[in-house]
């Protein structure tokens, strides 16, 4: 393992321009990806091996900027539908979410 990082996956991120790399750094952004993804807790779990989710949830798995603001931007969504509609139909069980 220690070989193929040196020969193969080291010298691969530099050419890509990426200065450290390392076995953990593999994993939390293969981690990462898949929830990104979609993928499950217990799939993302059993794919690094680890013996519970919250393992790889809290140590492996980082909520980037650019997902967080798709987030943000999902809410801002809702809540301006929400308030489009409650105008429209003030009085109706739409206007409550029912």
């Amino acid at each position: 393992m220690k070989r193929l990082m040196n020969e193969v996956i080291k010298p691969t991120a530099r050419k890509l321009g990426i200065p450290e790399v390392g076995w953990k750094m593999l994993r939390r952004w293969n981690s990462t990806v898949m929830n990104e993804e979609h993928f499950s807790d217990r799939v993302r779990q059993t794919r690094l091996g680890h013996a519970s989710p919250i393992v790889t949830n809290e140590h492996y798995t980082v909520v980037r900027d650019s997902v967080s603001r798709r987030a943000a931007e999902a809410i801002d969504r809702r809540l301006e539908e929400s308030r489009k509609n409650s105008s429209k139909n003030v009085g109706t069980p739409e206007a409550v979410g029912v």
